[in-house]
């Protein structure tokens, strides 16, 4: 962190960096605070409304840069041609790109940890709404349940797997095979015929 940051990017840093070290309810506003240098108690609930404020902060920073890739993506593809497997991998590549830098390993790690204990990724990158809709149009039709149930666990599957690939000893190795298959597996949760949906 330069020493020109603001308060506001030095808390981002420092609860990010705390919380994926130690887990969502194993660091205190106070540690975070001490952390980030400032002297101001208050200071999170100042900028981030408290501790949920500041755990949005810390993901949308991420998925800012998680939607520009896809949305770059989506402009630049001739969309005729995609197919369930290139959409799983607009969403799969760019938070795989995260295992490359400590921030980004930190992002996955808590974004794995927020969805374990709420079941849902909060807050949700804009982009996935576009490539769910693509999806939609890609994939056998199903029950709006059954349909939800598959995002469900496609996202599941992709935060758990890839929140345990950061905390690895060496979270870069085999990265093309985890590539390879998490997208498979999550194509073939999607797009896969349904059996009985009811």
């Amino acid at each position: 962190m330069t020493p020109n940051a603001s308060t506001r990017d030095r808390l981002i840093a420092a609860g990010e960096r705390l919380v994926a070290k130690n887990g969502l309810d194993n660091v205190t506003l106070a540690h975070i605070t001490k952390a980030a240098q400032q002297r101001n108690a208050a200071a999170i609930h100042y900028h981030f409304g408290g501790r949920e404020g500041l755990l949005d902060a810390i993901l949308e920073r991420h998925h800012r840069e998680i939607d520009s890739y896809r949305f770059a993506v989506l402009d630049d593809v001739d969309q005729s041609l995609l197919t369930v497997d290139t959409l799983v991998a607009m969403i799969v590549d760019p938070l795989i790109e995260r295992l490359h830098s400590p921030s980004g390993r930190a992002f996955l790690i808590i974004q794995a940890e927020r969805f374990a204990s709420t079941g849902a990724a909060k807050p949700r990158a804009t982009s996935l709404t576009k490539i769910g809709s693509l999806l939609a149009a890609s994939t056998p039709a199903t029950s709006a349940a059954a349909s939800a149930e598959r995002g469900r666990l496609a996202a599941l599957l992709i935060n758990l797997r890839l929140g345990h690939q950061a905390v690895a000893p060496d979270p870069l190795d085999q990265l093309d095979t985890l590539r390879v298959t998490l997208i498979a597996a999550v194509a073939a949760i999607l797009g896969s015929s349904p059996a009985n949906d009811h």
